[in-house]
């Protein structure tokens, strides 16, 4: 009798629950859960923190910002902004906000915003961990609310906004972001590299020693390794599509503290150092890595990538972690 009655009172539990979901918050989170999936999957900020603010600070897309600038944020013109602006009586009267043409728009600007120095901290945290991120906000003073951490957590809880951007993930639109994003990506690093590479070959003339697959070393020795190494490949699976990778020169190697001589155990790129445990290599990521990317760097096909480290694509390596370039060997 009592576990019946325990069940009657569970089941018309929920359906209170659920009538007391707001329902213009509902059709927002509906209608902007894609534009905040892009964000987070652009700029790693958290779908979930980003459907929070816009939720709190347009009041659902009912504010007069909202509606009439379609400034979902609240953000001020300031001095960069160069686009059209909107006169709204704030803390002060006739205050100079920003005007966009559409709300999506105003989702990348706040990103944008966020990639400023002042919120730097906010990446180090883990993009999993939305109430550090709440935190992390107030603390690097984007809000003078007292409670403005609380009320973006309650929303992200309530309304279930974790999950809904977690599946919002694997729509095509998504996977079409990320595709873009990374090619984006990759075009970055390879002409980050081609710059150390012409700054490194206008510093120096030395003669080259080049290692092969099967790790033969071209070119004789001269003095104690006084040679910079041209291209240094791990073996076949990590050959670019040139069919070499740059290393870092060896004066790079002194800088770091690493004898020279000591490379064949450790390979160093210049955009990764690959570490080796017994047949497992492996690199330490990086703030910004993605698996996309590091995939990319390495010439190695993602779904091994992920498959190697247990994840899926649309996650994020945390910075310091150790990321499998091959099935980890124990």
């Amino acid at each position: 009798m009592r576990k019946t009655l325990l069940f009657c009172v569970l089941v018309l539990c929920v359906p209170i629950v659920a009538q007391n979901l707001n329902a213009d918050y509902l059709a927002y989170i509906e209608k902007y859960k894609q534009t905040a999936v892009n964000q987070e999957i652009t700029h790693r900020i958290p779908a979930c923190i980003t459907l929070a603010q816009g939720l709190l600070e347009s009041g659902a897309g009912k504010s007069e910002l909202a509606r009439e600038a379609n400034n979902h944020f609240g953000i001020k013109c300031h001095k960069d902004w160069t686009g059209e602006s909107y006169t709204h009586d704030d803390e002060t009267k006739n205050e100079c906000f920003r005007k966009y043409a559409d709300p999506a728009d105003s989702f990348e600007d706040h990103a944008l915003f966020l990639m400023r120095t002042r919120y730097a901290p906010l990446f180090e945290l883990d993009i999993r961990d939305y109430k550090a991120w709440a935190r992390g906000l107030k603390e690097c003073g984007y809000a003078t609310d007292n409670s403005y951490a609380p009320k973006l957590i309650k929303l992200i809880e309530d309304y279930n906004l974790v999950a809904i951007a977690e599946a919002t993930l694997y729509t095509e639109e998504s996977k079409a972001t990320a595709q873009a994003a990374q090619q984006e990506e990759t075009l970055k690093k390879i002409a980050e590299a081609e710059q150390v590479a012409q700054t490194d070959n206008s510093r120096s003339a030395k003669p080259v020693r080049t290692t092969t697959a099967s790790g033969r070393k071209g070119g004789k020795k001269s003095g104690r390794h006084q040679h910079e190494y041209e291209a240094n490949i791990v073996d076949e699976a990590f050959a670019t599509a040139g069919g070499t990778v740059e290393a870092v020169p060896e004066k790079t190697l002194r800088e770091r503290k690493i004898n020279p001589a000591q490379v064949g155990s450790v390979d160093l790129y210049i955009g990764h150092t690959v570490y080796h445990k017994g047949l497992g290599k492996y690199i330490i990521a990086a703030a910004g890595d993605t698996y996309r990317g590091i995939a990319a760097e390495f010439n190695i096909e993602l779904r091994r990538i992920l498959r190697y480290n247990g994840v899926n694509e649309y996650q994020y390596p945390k910075q310091g972690e150790k990321v499998w370039l091959n099935r980890k060997k124990k």
